[in-house]
């Protein structure tokens, strides 16, 4: 076996020493020192491996978790956003049984694309609609006024309306005169109803208007029903908005059943649709 000498010589000068080392014994500790290190690395390495998994898997949890509470929240949201507009619904109902049209409440949902709003905004779109909506039911239920002023149709079941307000020709004489209200097309014996509270001051058989019935509501507005088919109030009788007080027909000098409607402020005709909601609006 081959052997190595070290010579090892003092700095300060003295004896030279000599050390003889076999090769066999150098080459032995060098692979004892190199599986030692390797001995070392692996375990750290898995070590560190250990760690990262660890965090990636932590990472994960919190990122899931996080989603988790996001869909939690966005059910939540979703599922109040439903009963809003279930409330929403009812108080529309609500004001619809009032006699007041559809379009009143849509018409403004029309201009609205919904389609790009987020759930917070549409969420905040009907919690505020439906607070206004309610301050309209709290003031109609609240101030008598209000009963008093004709907002609503005379008529709850389907119309057409083929002769607004205003200048137009007239069936009978083919020329054009001031219409000083608006006909009202439907079936023949559908109910008629005060469009606000007040006190019946006319009930008449008139060789023109027919059976024609007008309502005083207050200092101010006063309506007028005619080319009835019968009535069913009578003078001095005090009515409630809403209440029929007779049918649809053709009585009078008429084309044919529908109903002439009239509504005057402080004795002077106006166009019902400047009261009535919507402004414009005819129902097929």
């Amino acid at each position: 076996m081959k052997k190595r000498t070290i010579l090892i010589v003092p700095p300060r000068g003295g004896g030279v020493k000599t050390i003889e080392i076999r090769l066999s014994l150098v080459i032995t500790v060098f692979v004892i020192l190199g599986i030692g290190l390797i001995g070392f690395i692996i375990p750290f390495n898995n070590q560190t491996q250990n760690i990262v998994e660890q965090n990636q898997k932590k990472n994960l949890y919190e990122q899931n978790k996080a989603l988790l509470q996001k869909i939690l929240s966005t059910l939540k949201l979703l599922n109040h956003l439903k009963e809003q507009v279930t409330n929403l619904e009812k108080k529309q109902q609500d004001v619809l049984s009032l006699g007041v049209s559809e379009d009143f409440i849509s018409k403004r949902q029309n201009k609205i694309d919904f389609s790009k709003l987020q759930s917070d905004a549409l969420l905040e779109y009907v919690e505020t609609q439906g607070a206004l909506i309610q301050s309209f039911l709290n003031f109609v239920q609240a101030d008598t006024m209000f009963e008093r002023v004709p907002i609503i149709y005379p008529l709850l079941d389907s119309f057409m309306i083929s002769r607004p307000y205003g200048k137009a020709v007239d069936p009978f004489t083919s020329k054009e005169k001031v219409h000083y209200g608006v006909d009202f097309v439907a079936k023949e014996g559908i109910a008629v109803i005060a469009t606000a509270a007040g006190v019946v001051t006319r009930v008449e058989n008139h060789p023109i208007w027919g059976i024609r019935v007008q309502i005083d509501h207050n200092d101010h507005y006063s309506t007028v029903y005619a080319h009835l088919g019968s009535v069913s109030v009578g003078k001095g009788k005090a009515v409630k908005r809403g209440q029929t007080i007779g049918t649809l027909g053709s009585s009078g000098l008429s084309t044919g059943p529908h109903l002439h409607y009239e509504i005057l402020r402080n004795d002077t005709s106006i166009d019902p649709a400047e009261i009535i909601f919507p402004i414009h609006h005819t129902y097929n």
